[in-house]
């Protein structure tokens, strides 16, 4: 384009351009109009929304107004539901070891997003519940990824010979990927029968019984429904079969009488006719194992019986307190041989004491 320019009043051209810039100074301002759902309104060009849930999904609105003319156009806003990591069925089951786990299964599967992804990792030991982010360290997974069922099927896990602590970690298959979490949930599941103690274990608290196959050579730790340590039994090879394992705790320590409602006659020899009239004395721990099948003859099996701290100062008081009370001979015919604390032992027939080892 040519342009040619004149002076002001003047009839002579000043030059001729090939290019110029136009710059316009529009007096007509714009206004912006929003509308959406849950009463939502702003007059900002591009307003914001925080705090958003679903109920703020839908259609938004805008009108756009300048010198007289409007134009309105629509957006489509949809809201992921936030995570929620469900209701587990369960915190925690016993097995037998070497046998299979009841599934893992929640009553309310964990939620949100688009498509929530589930899938189940596993730690020996009793382990704290993990929560937020997910964060694998020191997690093994199990099995394969679901988008159908959190549910983890014994077979999956297999046969299992350790304490284990199962945690689920959710994340997002769909698009946009909202979260990669764990559920904030976990389950134990107690091995009753494991071939060792692991940390944290405490003594059975509540009169206990299980029962599980034990025929091998490895010591086996029996578990209460809590999880508590109860006994542990080694065949040294020999099939036992199911062996039931069960320990009793008394509240009231021992009975008036020597014929006592809850523990046989309470370690009193009855044959001997001064011992009638002598009270019981008995631990308030005691225990009861039966075998399907018994030891052969010359290859008994090795047992481990626990008494708390407690359970040893309430035994040895009472000692104490009887071999003054009751002193020989009349002690020894009544109560065999332990003749003060530190004799003290545990009687497997109330004739021949159990040596004591620390383990």
């Amino acid at each position: 384009m040519e342009v040619k320019c004149k002076r002001d009043g003047a009839s002579n051209d000043v030059g001729t351009f090939n290019s110029w810039t136009l710059t316009l100074n529009s007096t007509c301002p714009v206004s912006y109009s929003w509308s959406g759902p849950n009463s939502f309104s702003s007059t900002s060009q591009n307003p914001t929304r925080s705090n958003v849930t679903t109920s703020d999904a839908g259609t938004y609105t805008v009108s756009v107004t300048q010198g007289g003319c409007t134009k309105t156009n629509t957006v489509d806003v949809t809201v992921r539901p936030v995570f929620n990591g469900g209701i587990i069925a369960s915190s925690s089951q016993i097995a037998c070891y070497g046998t299979q786990p009841a599934d893992i299964t929640y009553t309310t599967a964990p939620s949100g997003g688009t498509t929530p992804q589930y899938r189940w990792y596993k730690q020996t030991g009793v382990i704290s519940c993990p929560s937020g982010t997910f964060n694998g360290t020191g997690w093994t997974a199990v099995g394969t990824s679901s988008t159908s069922t959190p549910t983890l099927t014994g077979a999956t896990i297999g046969n299992i010979t350790a304490t284990t602590t199962f945690a689920l970690r959710v994340d997002n298959a769909g698009t946009p990927a909202c979260f990669d979490n764990w559920a904030g949930n976990c389950h134990v599941v107690y091995v009753s029968g494991e071939t060792a103690p692991i940390s944290g274990d405490v003594l059975a608290t509540t009169t206990s019984t299980s029962t599980c196959l034990v025929s091998d050579n490895n010591w086996h730790y029996f578990r209460n429904s809590s999880g508590q340590i109860i006994a542990a039994i080694n065949s040294n090879g020999q099939n036992l079969g199911d062996v039931t394992v069960a320990v009793t705790i008394e509240t009231v320590p021992h009975d008036i009488s020597y014929l006592s409602p809850r523990h046989g006659n309470g370690g009193v020899n009855i044959s001997y006719p001064d011992c009638e009239d002598h009270p019981e004395l008995s631990m308030r721990r005691w225990y009861t194992i039966t075998p399907t099948n018994q030891p052969g003859a010359g290859s008994p099996s090795t047992i481990r019986l626990f008494f708390t701290t407690e359970d040893y100062t309430n035994y040895t008081t009472e000692i104490s307190s009887w071999i003054t009370t009751y002193p020989a001979t009349n002690y020894n015919s009544c109560y065999g041989t332990t003749s003060n604390v530190g004799d003290l032992a545990v009687s497997k027939n109330e004739l021949s004491d159990i040596v004591i080892a620390g383990v």
